[in-house]
Protein backbone atom coordinates (compact mmCIF):
# COMPACT_ATOMS: atom_id res chain seq x y z
CA UNK A 1 0.00 0.00 0.00
CA UNK A 2 1.56 3.45 -0.83
CA UNK A 3 2.04 6.28 1.21
CA UNK A 4 -0.97 8.13 -0.33
CA UNK A 5 -3.70 5.52 0.21
CA UNK A 6 -2.50 5.04 3.66
CA UNK A 7 -2.66 8.94 3.87
CA UNK A 8 -5.94 9.16 2.26
CA UNK A 9 -7.53 6.13 4.15
CA UNK A 10 -6.73 7.29 7.83
CA UNK A 11 -7.70 10.90 7.13
CA UNK A 12 -11.57 10.77 5.41
CA UNK A 13 -12.70 13.78 3.52
CA UNK A 14 -14.25 16.84 5.70
CA UNK A 15 -18.03 16.76 5.47
CA UNK A 16 -19.76 19.61 5.05
CA UNK A 17 -22.47 20.60 8.24
CA UNK A 18 -25.52 19.64 6.87
CA UNK A 19 -24.12 16.26 5.34
CA UNK A 20 -23.08 15.87 9.19
CA UNK A 21 -26.37 16.79 10.25
CA UNK A 22 -28.01 13.77 8.52
CA UNK A 23 -25.58 11.22 9.02
CA UNK A 24 -26.10 12.01 12.86
CA UNK A 25 -29.54 12.07 12.55
CA UNK A 26 -29.28 8.68 10.99
CA UNK A 27 -27.17 7.46 13.62
CA UNK A 28 -28.81 8.49 16.31
CA UNK A 29 -32.07 9.28 15.81
CA UNK A 30 -34.16 8.34 12.92
CA UNK A 31 -34.87 4.68 14.07
CA UNK A 32 -36.40 6.25 17.40
CA UNK A 33 -38.10 10.06 16.46
CA UNK A 34 -40.20 11.39 17.51
CA UNK A 35 -39.79 9.06 20.61
CA UNK A 36 -37.68 10.25 22.75
CA UNK A 37 -38.42 7.96 25.71
CA UNK A 38 -36.64 5.40 23.33
CA UNK A 39 -33.37 7.31 23.58
CA UNK A 40 -30.74 5.18 25.27
CA UNK A 41 -27.61 7.04 24.94
CA UNK A 42 -27.36 11.10 25.09
CA UNK A 43 -26.41 11.19 21.74
CA UNK A 44 -29.78 9.78 20.72
CA UNK A 45 -31.71 12.21 22.84
CA UNK A 46 -29.99 14.87 21.74
CA UNK A 47 -30.18 14.47 18.14
CA UNK A 48 -33.97 13.36 18.42
CA UNK A 49 -34.95 16.28 19.91
CA UNK A 50 -32.93 18.85 17.61
CA UNK A 51 -34.34 16.94 14.79
CA UNK A 52 -38.30 17.12 15.50
CA UNK A 53 -37.39 20.90 16.28
CA UNK A 54 -35.80 20.98 12.67
CA UNK A 55 -38.53 19.05 10.96
CA UNK A 56 -41.06 21.24 12.62
CA UNK A 57 -39.18 24.74 11.66
CA UNK A 58 -37.91 23.73 8.82
CA UNK A 59 -39.79 21.07 7.09
CA UNK A 60 -43.40 22.04 8.63
CA UNK A 61 -42.58 25.77 8.56
CA UNK A 62 -43.67 26.16 12.76
CA UNK A 63 -46.83 24.29 12.19
CA UNK A 64 -47.07 20.75 13.96
CA UNK A 65 -45.94 22.76 17.76
CA UNK A 66 -47.82 21.54 20.43
CA UNK A 67 -48.30 21.78 24.72
CA UNK A 68 -46.04 19.01 24.73
CA UNK A 69 -43.09 19.83 22.64
CA UNK A 70 -41.57 22.49 25.10
CA UNK A 71 -41.16 19.09 27.80
CA UNK A 72 -40.74 16.37 25.30
CA UNK A 73 -37.76 18.06 23.29
CA UNK A 74 -37.02 21.46 24.70
CA UNK A 75 -36.24 20.90 28.50
CA UNK A 76 -33.98 17.46 27.29
CA UNK A 77 -31.96 19.99 25.06
CA UNK A 78 -31.77 22.51 28.32
CA UNK A 79 -30.52 20.14 30.73
CA UNK A 80 -28.02 18.31 28.35
CA UNK A 81 -26.36 21.66 26.28
CA UNK A 82 -27.19 24.57 28.59
CA UNK A 83 -24.72 23.57 31.30
CA UNK A 84 -22.28 21.38 29.15
CA UNK A 85 -18.53 23.06 29.71
CA UNK A 86 -18.03 22.06 25.84
CA UNK A 87 -19.96 24.81 25.18
CA UNK A 88 -18.18 28.70 26.56
CA UNK A 89 -20.61 30.70 28.80
CA UNK A 90 -21.45 33.47 25.65
CA UNK A 91 -22.70 29.90 23.46
CA UNK A 92 -24.90 28.42 26.23
CA UNK A 93 -26.34 31.77 26.71
CA UNK A 94 -26.97 31.37 22.88
CA UNK A 95 -28.61 27.88 22.98
CA UNK A 96 -30.76 29.26 25.84
CA UNK A 97 -31.85 32.04 23.69
CA UNK A 98 -32.55 29.92 20.62
CA UNK A 99 -34.68 27.66 22.76
CA UNK A 100 -36.77 30.31 24.01
CA UNK A 101 -37.12 31.73 20.83
CA UNK A 102 -38.33 28.59 19.79
CA UNK A 103 -40.50 28.40 22.69
CA UNK A 104 -41.95 31.45 22.15
CA UNK A 105 -42.74 31.16 18.48
CA UNK A 106 -44.64 27.72 19.06
CA UNK A 107 -46.49 29.17 21.58
CA UNK A 108 -47.70 31.93 18.91
CA UNK A 109 -48.26 28.82 16.89
CA UNK A 110 -50.84 26.99 18.98
CA UNK A 111 -52.94 30.48 19.37
CA UNK A 112 -52.55 31.12 15.42
CA UNK A 113 -53.37 27.18 14.45
CA UNK A 114 -56.69 27.70 17.22
CA UNK A 115 -57.80 31.12 15.91
CA UNK A 116 -58.89 29.30 12.09
CA UNK A 117 -57.96 32.41 10.19
CA UNK A 118 -56.63 31.13 7.02
CA UNK A 119 -55.30 34.16 6.23
CA UNK A 120 -52.95 33.68 9.04
CA UNK A 121 -49.16 33.00 8.87
CA UNK A 122 -47.02 30.85 11.38
CA UNK A 123 -44.41 33.28 13.40
CA UNK A 124 -40.98 32.25 12.35
CA UNK A 125 -38.33 30.83 14.68
CA UNK A 126 -35.87 33.38 12.75
CA UNK A 127 -33.37 30.70 12.10
CA UNK A 128 -32.95 29.43 15.92
CA UNK A 129 -33.43 26.01 14.71
CA UNK A 130 -31.03 25.87 12.48
CA UNK A 131 -28.37 28.00 15.45
CA UNK A 132 -29.82 24.92 17.91
CA UNK A 133 -29.14 22.49 15.03
CA UNK A 134 -25.53 23.37 14.83
CA UNK A 135 -24.79 23.17 18.27
CA UNK A 136 -26.04 19.94 18.43
CA UNK A 137 -23.93 18.88 15.84
CA UNK A 138 -20.77 20.56 17.99
CA UNK A 139 -21.84 18.60 21.08
CA UNK A 140 -21.52 15.30 19.47
CA UNK A 141 -18.37 15.93 17.34
CA UNK A 142 -16.98 16.36 20.98
CA UNK A 143 -18.58 13.25 22.20
CA UNK A 144 -18.43 10.59 19.32
CA UNK A 145 -18.64 8.19 21.75
CA UNK A 146 -22.24 7.03 22.84
CA UNK A 147 -22.94 8.39 26.66
CA UNK A 148 -25.60 6.20 28.45
CA UNK A 149 -28.39 7.69 30.16
CA UNK A 150 -28.52 6.59 33.66
CA UNK A 151 -31.08 5.66 35.36
CA UNK A 152 -31.43 9.44 36.50
CA UNK A 153 -31.11 11.55 33.58
CA UNK A 154 -33.15 8.93 31.52
CA UNK A 155 -36.28 10.54 29.27
CA UNK A 156 -39.29 8.76 30.87
CA UNK A 157 -41.82 10.68 29.14
CA UNK A 158 -43.73 13.41 30.51
CA UNK A 159 -47.09 13.07 32.85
Amino acid sequence: MSFFSRLFRSHPAPVDASTEWRLLWTKHASAIAPNVELATTKQQLVVTCAGVIDKIWNGNGGGGWDESCESDFLDPLRQHLCSDPVFSPEEQAEIRDCLDQIAAAGRNNITIEASADEDAQFESDHGAADRLVAFVVGWCRRYPEPIALGDDEEYHGHD
